[in-house]
């Protein structure tokens, strides 16, 4: 993992520009494992899958529960708390998965 993704990033720096931030290196992504990164005080998870990867809210939006503590399961990245899920593709929640 690059410093930049240990290193939170204050908003009032960034301004009215928006601005890319690397969070990880691709080939720090191990395949279908959540990881932890923060930007602007803000948690995110991070899951590489295949060719793609997707970037979601680091808490789980039911219980608020670290998603990076979860596990992928399929095609869903699923909390490790009580099993709320989302798409890994959409980020859309599977209710038969609950």
């Amino acid at each position: 993992m690059s410093d930049t993704a240990k290193t939170d990033i204050d908003v009032h720096d960034v301004g009215s520009f928006r601005r890319a931030l690397r969070l990880a290196d691709r080939d720090d992504l191990t395949d279908r494992v959540p990881y932890g990164a923060r930007a602007a005080g803000i948690e995110l998870v991070i899951v590489r899958f295949g060719p793609g990867h997707s970037m979601f809210s680091g808490r789980c939006q039911h219980r608020g529960a670290l998603l990076v503590d979860g596990r992928v399961v399929g095609d869903d990245l699923v909390c490790g708390l009580h099993g709320w899920d989302c798409r890994l593709d959409t980020g859309v929640s599977d209710p038969e998965l609950v």
